[in-house]
């Protein structure tokens, strides 16, 4: 296949089979795990390395609200990558980095479509979240399993695969992706952005007026709040950055100096910020986590106050 060409042809059906759902797992405290001695080894990040993140980072896709068969394919994407990174293992920014590629390569102006034609194409979008995922996992782990292992191990029923595509026809899909997007692999997440931040604390007791905490309990907090958001809709409303300072605001773990640092430098509106930081507010105040047929609601540590 020419990977500068962005036709695409549907699987053979020897290539989709269908795949029978697991049970719910819990995903959130797999995927929150940050290396503690790395992150001790990381030094404050620059000012200039910092607008540097910013110059390379995902703008905002409005459009998406014009389409609401768009919203449910891509929470359904993300939703399942979500699974498949807690069941194997993969860090939070390999999801954060696979969520990345499906937004600029499916929803960016001259990019691919998961518009529903005819009857849907429920495959396309399942096979877009495998590719992204896998394309992710190249990037930013150092074990990626097989490309039908990616997809079987998922053991939940909101990250079950429906259909299991052959190794050539992923292939396929990615080396489409890769084209799209211009081979740029490696964008700035919006945990790229706390990491900014939280790099400049490593020296300095942090933490709010419930617990004290450091720079891995920052990571831990705005990972989780990050991880609960990247399926809703309005996720790709705005930039990384924005994120990054609504979790950090949310977290509430005493970075204020750094955070507002952070935004005058990039020159982030706080209207913008805050306006996310409502979007997280209702995310985290509502999420409840299904696992093994139970209801657990997210941790009061997780739903905290705006900082002043």
């Amino acid at each position: 296949m020419n990977p500068n060409s962005n036709q695409w042809h549907p699987p053979s059906p020897s290539s989709a089979k269908s795949k029978t759902p697991f049970s719910e797992q819990q995903q959130q405290q797999q995927l929150t795990t940050p290396n503690e001695p790395l992150l001790l080894l990381l030094e404050p990040f620059s000012d200039d390395f910092t607008a540097s993140l910013a110059s390379n980072e995902r703008r905002p896709f409005p459009s998406l609200n014009q389409g609401a068969y768009l919203r449910s394919a891509r929470k359904q994407a993300v939703q399942w990558t979500l699974g498949a990174c807690s069941r194997l293992g993969f860090g939070a920014t390999t999801v954060l980095l696979a969520a990345d590629h499906l937004d600029r390569c499916f929803l960016s102006p001259g990019g691919l479509s998961l518009r529903r034609d005819g009857g849907g194409r429920r495959w396309m979008t399942q096979l877009s979240a495998v590719a992204c995922l896998s394309l992710a996992a190249k990037v930013e782990e150092t074990c990626v399993p097989l490309l039908l292992d990616l997809q079987t191990t998922s053991s939940s029923s909101s990250s079950s695969s429906e259909y299991l595509f052959e190794s050539k026809t992923v292939k396929r899909m990615e080396l489409l992706v890769l084209s799209t997007l211009q081979w740029k692999m490696n964008p700035a997440t919006a945990l790229s952005f706390v990491q900014c931040v939280v790099s400049k604390t490593k020296k300095k007791k942090i933490g709010s007026a419930r617990d004290d905490g450091g720079p891995l309990e920052v990571l831990k907090r705005c990972e989780a709040i990050l991880l609960s958001s990247v399926a809703d809709w309005r996720w790709v409303r705005f930039p990384p950055s924005v994120w990054a300072s609504a979790a950090l605001m949310h977290a509430n773990v005493g970075v204020f100096d750094e955070l507002q640092h952070f935004m005058d430098m990039l020159e982030i509106s706080k209207e913008r910020v805050e306006e996310c930081h409502e979007v997280v507010v209702e995310i985290m105040g509502s999420l409840v986590v299904l696992t093994r047929g139970r209801v657990a609601t997210v941790p009061a540590s997780h739903r905290l106050v705006l900082m002043e």
